[in-house]
This record gives structure tokens, sequence and C-alpha cells, in this order.
């Protein structure tokens, strides 16, 4: 699609108690002054030496973020998260108004 990109990419964290393995994919697009990102994350947390239920969890974010130029020197930024899956349910609004002087 013109004006947009499409991003993809996988990770993998170790640590003493916790590794995980997950993706990202973003999708982003303008329209002129204005940025549209759309977004989805999974992610497999496995939890070292756990024994109970919660040894392996399965982990989703959604994401929706849109930033705009208002004028030339303030900026609007918008930004939705959902998360959800294996004990967890989280949601985030964040409003951002950015002023240059």
């Amino acid at each position: 699609m013109e004006d947009s990109q499409l991003s993809v990419g996988a990770y993998q964290t170790q640590g003493s108690f916790s590794d995980a393995l997950g993706a990202r994919i973003e999708h982003t697009q303008w329209f002129g002054t204005t940025t549209v990102r759309v977004g989805y994350q999974p992610v497999q947390h496995s939890q070292t030496g756990f024994l109970g239920e919660q040894a392996d969890l399965l982990q989703h974010a959604l994401r929706l973020g849109i930033d705009s130029r208002l004028r030339d020197d303030v900026e609007a930024a918008f930004d939705a998260d959902q998360r959800f899956g294996d004990e967890q349910d989280s949601f985030t609004l964040q409003l951002r108004l950015t002023w240059r002087f």
C-alpha cells in the first residue's frame, strides 16, 4: 500500500527465572500529517523452576496509535494498548500533547 509500512519481528529473552519468545507485527499508515499504527504481539513466557500451572504463559497485546501534527509547534498523540491472555488482562490509554517553543 502506498504511504504505509509493515514491520515484522521476532525476539527471545533469557533471564535467571523467566524466558520469553515473542513476535511483533505492526502496520503504519500515513495520512498527510497524521500517522496511524496498528499492532499485535504474542509472547510465550516460561518460568524457570516453576511447578504450578503458571509455568508457561501465553500473553497477547493489541495496540493502536495515532500521531498528528496540529500546527508547526504542536503535536498530539493517542495510544491504546489491550493486553490479555494467561494471567493478564489490562487496558491502557495515553494522550500526549507536545508543544515546542
